[in-house]
């Protein structure tokens, strides 16, 4: 991945925040997408730490590891 770019955070009734992502490859490609965090778990995380999130759930969710 060359870049994940935050696109919107909306928090939801069940107080999980939906977190709209674009993240973009090196051969001009890119993904959007979006991942659900509890509330709280997103109050404690930096910007790299989402990224981070984001970066892990789209590689397992295609069958990958991160290991």
């Amino acid at each position: 991945m060359d870049k994940i770019v935050i696109t919107g955070q909306t928090l939801q009734q069940d107080n999980l925040y939906k977190i709209s992502y674009k993240v973009t490859f090196a051969n001009n490609t890119y993904a959007t997408g979006h991942i659900f965090l509890n509330q709280e778990k997103l109050e404690e995380m930096g910007m790299r730490d989402i990224r981070q999130a984001i970066s892990t759930d789209l590689i397992t969710n295609l069958g990958g590891t991160t290991e």
